[in-house]
C-alpha cells in the first residue's frame, strides 16, 4: 500500500542502505583470505503480473491490484538495487526482465501459485540466468 501511495521512499532507501553494508562486508579486503577475488550477483525484484499489477484478481498472496501499470513501482525498486552494485562494481541479475512475460497473465507462467515464488519452471531459469551469467556459457 505504501508503495502504490508513493510512500515507500524511505523503505526503499533503507533496503539500498542495507545492500550497500551487505556489500562492503562481502568486499573487505581479505574478507575470506588472502587473494580471494570476490564476485557479487544479485538479482532484482520480478513481477509476477508482468506489469499489470492484478494481483488480487489474479489469485495471488498479494491480495491487491494496482490502479495501473506497477512497471514504475518496480523500476524504483530495481533502480535502487541496480545503483547500489553499480557503485560497488558488481552484477545486477536481471530477474525482473528475464521473467517478464511469464507472469500469471502469460502463461506458461514460471510463478508458483503464491506468484511470489518461483515454480519449477522459473526454478531452471533462475538456475540458468545465474549459470549464463557467472561462466558466460548457456545450459
Amino acid at each position: 500500500v505504501a508503495i502504490l501511495a508513493g510512500l515507500d521512499g524511505p523503505a526503499r532507501q533503507q533496503m539500498g542502505s542495507n545492500i550497500a553494508s551487505a556489500l562492503d562486508a562481502l568486499l573487505a579486503p581479505g574478507r575470506f583470505g588472502a587473494g580471494v577475488e570476490v564476485h557479487v550477483f544479485y538479482a532484482n525484484i520480478y513481477d509476477a503480473s508482468d506489469g499489470q499489477g492484478n494481483y488480487a484478481s489474479g489469485g495471488c498472496t498479494i491480495n491487491i491490484d494496482s490502479p495501473g501499470s506497477t512497471d514504475p513501482y518496480f523500476d524504483n525498486w530495481n533502480g535502487e538495487i541496480a545503483s547500489r552494485l553499480g557503485t560497488a562494481g558488481q552484477v545486477l541479475a536481471d530477474m525482473h526482465m528475464h521473467f517478464d512475460g511469464h507472469g500469471f497473465n502469460h502463461p506458461p507462467k514460471w510463478y508458483a501459485n503464491d506468484c511470489t515464488h518461483p515454480n519449477t519452471t522459473g526454478h531452471a531459469q533462475v538456475e540458468a540466468m545465474f549459470y549464463e551469467l557467472i561462466t558466460g556459457a548457456t545450459l
